[in-house]
């Protein structure tokens, strides 16, 4: 049976964007060092490096306010060549915060693997992320680990598969604040597939709108040069970021709108709209 043309376009779009994104060609990958995983390298305190697993799927979604849904080996929607598969809370664009902001500390703390310990104080924690201080963001935070640590994801390509939790354990001292945390070191094997840098500070300027974050996210996990802009049809993204949104019409709506706030603020250089053979497809340029 022929390929859907949808798909074709997309697995043909991502062999040509490749899979660093805004990754350094320079940077090494993961490396092995007497049996322990390490990550790649990036710049201390201005980038977040991230697996392209996590911004082409919607690992961690575009979620409306409310009771999380608990997902048991559920299928989640991902770009081709990549099968995502999750058990626990549904996961949003604010735990993502959570999660880079944590393999950012173990970064900066020089730790010697991702199995190394990763500790941090619960209030610089939030300001680093840009939440206030106060008890509501405190509860937040807590379970915002508690659904890192609980939740089990499987991430298959072509090459590789990763299962495992996306925070292994943690230690909180309910006295001082001070949290302990422990991730995977085989995690490192998400970055063989591909790894892309975001600006801390781009992403976090973003506030707290988890379609503007995903949007940025998955433009980032692609090159989207002037030569090669990105072309991605409306259905992908439907597919991708709008299970909360009730009417595909209302969806597209808001990311035309997100985009152009993008650019605005100086992340896009060009967004454009045209007709495809079969949908409407956005044209960016980063």
């Amino acid at each position: 049976m022929p390929e859907n043309p949808a798909i074709q376009k997309a697995r043909e779009m991502a062999a040509a964007h490749g899979n660093t994104g805004g990754a350094d060609a320079r940077s090494p990958g993961p490396e092995q060092t007497q049996g322990e995983r390490h990550l790649p390298l990036w710049s201390h305190n201005k980038e977040y490096g991230v697996p392209v697993a996590m911004l082409r799927s919607a690992l961690f979604g575009v979620i409306k306010r409310g009771r999380r849904p608990f997902l048991e080996n559920e299928p989640i929607n991902s770009w081709p060549d990549l099968a995502v598969t999750y058990t626990g809370k549904r996961l949003d664009q604010a735990d993502l915060d959570v999660w880079l902001q944590s393999v950012q500390l173990h970064q900066e703390q020089r730790a010697a693997g991702l199995g190394s310990e990763i500790h941090f104080q619960i209030t610089p924690f939030l300001r680093e992320i840009r939440r206030h201080t106060g008890s509501q963001n405190i509860k937040w935070l807590q379970e915002s680990i508690g659904r890192l640590v609980e939740g089990t994801v499987y991430i298959e390509t072509k090459e590789r598969e990763y299962g495992g939790h996306l925070i292994d354990d943690f230690d909180l001292s309910k006295k001082t604040g001070l949290y302990v945390l422990r991730i995977n070191p085989k995690m490192a094997a998400m970055f063989d597939y591909g790894w892309s840098k975001l600006e801390l500070e781009a992403r976090l300027s973003l506030g707290r709108s988890q379609l503007h974050k995903a949007l940025h996210g998955f433009i980032y996990s692609h090159r989207a040069s002037p030569k090669r802009p990105l072309e991605v049809g409306h259905g992908w993204l439907v597919h991708l970021f709008g299970e909360g949104y009730g009417r595909r019409r209302d969806f597209l709506r808001e990311v035309r709108k997100a985009l152009q706030d993008l650019k605005a603020k100086g992340l896009l250089r060009e967004v454009k709209e045209r007709d495809g053979a079969e949908e409407g497809v956005f044209v960016i340029v980063r």
